[in-house]
């Protein structure tokens, strides 16, 4: 008989055999042998991907590890120390995996590697196409809009608003304040100011327009967006889930300093509350980021009830260029502000972010 009938090992005995398998394999009743799957059982030790093969196995890495040595532990890729993970701004090595980042005022486009700007600021650039009715603030010297009513009120430090104005020197005011001249904000202040840029602006001889909006839908496109923004920009799991009920956005567009029309800044303010919590997003456009203010600026806020910040550009010459400075490579500069806390015995947790 060929082999003693044996598929693989035949061992010759006293008047008989024996047949055998080699590693690997299971020996049958008939003498023939099975290949032993040992990726079903524990016993192979792989971290990763066990793969079964006739007789034998080897163990393998999911996609972003890397087999060790002893062929059996996997470690993880960091795929942001080459250039293939083609991000376009950064890169962010995760357990397996990456992610791609982009640059404050731009989101990730849908293949995850290239940016493209936020698209907050698209709609923020067209105002008027938002459906939502757009108020233009007076044309006039040190003036300020109609008031803005705002039901629930709004919570600034530890008081809640009814009224608001945009004033036409660059802030947001709680009371008819039209000032021209700007002061470092400090505690004892008796005015309550959020301001993006306040300086003295002269739209009376033509240059420049400002406008503002009131959202109170926080499922229409702006306000979620709005929401996105600070979440993104703010990134703690505290505020994950705020959502802006109540937006007003102001935008100063082509404005001057008093006596000058050369010169010319636009800048967007904008307040956002979900009546507990409050926010103010301040974002310059850079592409005249070289704009030299004859004027000082403040860029903060102040509080009746003693809370106040001042921007690093504030109450300095020639401010433009302080707030665009840190972003080089972006038409946009931002700063946010924590303008109401919903600790009650605090008030506020002032934050620039």
């Amino acid at each position: 008989m060929n082999n003693g009938g044996c598929e693989q090992i035949c061992t010759d005995t006293f008047l008989s055999y024996n047949c055998s398998c080699e590693d690997g394999y299971l020996l049958n009743g008939d003498g023939t042998c099975s290949d032993i799957d040992e990726c079903l059982g524990q016993d192979h030790g792989c971290e990763g991907i066990c793969v079964n093969t006739d007789g034998s196995f080897f163990c393998n890495c999911s996609d972003g590890f890397l087999l060790n040595i002893d062929g059996k532990a996997c470690t993880d890729i960091n795929e942001c120390m080459g250039v293939d993970h083609r991000c376009e701004y950064s890169c962010e090595n995760t357990v397996g995996s990456y992610t791609c980042g982009c640059d404050v005022g731009f989101e990730l486009n849908t293949d995850g590697r290239t940016c493209r700007e936020t698209l907050i600021f698209t709609l923020l650039l067209s105002m008027e196409g938002t459906g939502h009715e757009t108020h233009v603030v007076p044309r006039v010297d040190d003036g300020i809009s109609d008031p803005i009513l705002v039901t629930d009120g709004f919570p600034l430090g530890c008081s809640r608003h009814s009224t608001i104005y945009v004033g036409t020197n660059g802030y947001f005011a709680f009371s008819e304040f039209t000032g021209f001249t700007p002061f470092p904000f400090s505690e004892g202040n008796e005015l309550s100011l959020v301001a993006p840029f306040f300086t003295d602006i002269d739209i009376s001889k033509g240059s420049g327009r400002i406008v503002y909006q009131v959202h109170n839908n926080f499922s229409d496109i702006f306000s979620s967006q709005v929401a996105q923004y600070i979440n993104v920009a703010i990134n703690t799991n505290r505020y994950t889930n705020f959502s802006a009920e109540w937006i007003l956005i102001a935008t100063w567009t082509e404005v001057s300093p008093y006596n000058t029309n050369n010169v010319k800044a636009t800048f967007f303010g904008i307040l956002a509350t979900d009546y507990q919590r409050s926010f103010a997003v301040f974002i310059y456009n850079c592409e005249n980021g070289n704009a030299t203010f004859s004027n000082r600026a403040t860029v903060g806020f102040v509080t009746s009830d003693g809370f106040y910040a001042n921007h690093e550009a504030s109450y300095g010459w020639n401010p433009y260029p302080t707030l665009c400075r840190n972003h080089p490579t972006s038409q946009w500069a931002q700063i946010i502000y924590e303008i109401s806390g919903d600790d009650p015995t605090r008030c506020i947790s002032y934050t620039e972010y």
